[in-house]
């Protein structure tokens, strides 16, 4: 399980953060698909994407790639994944 190491972790992006904060509950995150706009990224109500402006989605989807890299967000099943950390780490995470 990945945890904070002091002035040597690396900092979250403010979009891996804002996706972090909204799997916190309940920790599902998902990777949707349409046509129109191709992949992004949801966890609860939150739909990470602007119809108008597909950099929005972007942002988020590296967002999302980064808590993977980092091992704070794992596949499931499907389009599902969850978070690999526990939620008393959620909040160590969103500090940095």
């Amino acid at each position: 399980m990945p945890h904070i190491s002091g002035e040597s972790s690396k900092r979250l992006s403010l979009q891996a953060k804002e996706i972090l904060e909204a799997a916190r509950s309940r920790g599902d995150v998902f990777l949707l698909r349409s046509a129109s706009a191709k992949k992004w990224v949801a966890s609860g109500s939150h739909h990470f994407l602007d119809h108008r402006n597909p950099a929005v989605s972007a942002a988020y989807l590296q967002g999302f790639q980064e808590l993977q890299s980092m091992g704070i967000l794992v596949h499931d099943v499907g389009n599902h994944y969850k978070l690999a950390v526990e939620a008393s780490e959620v909040g160590e995470w969103l500090k940095h």
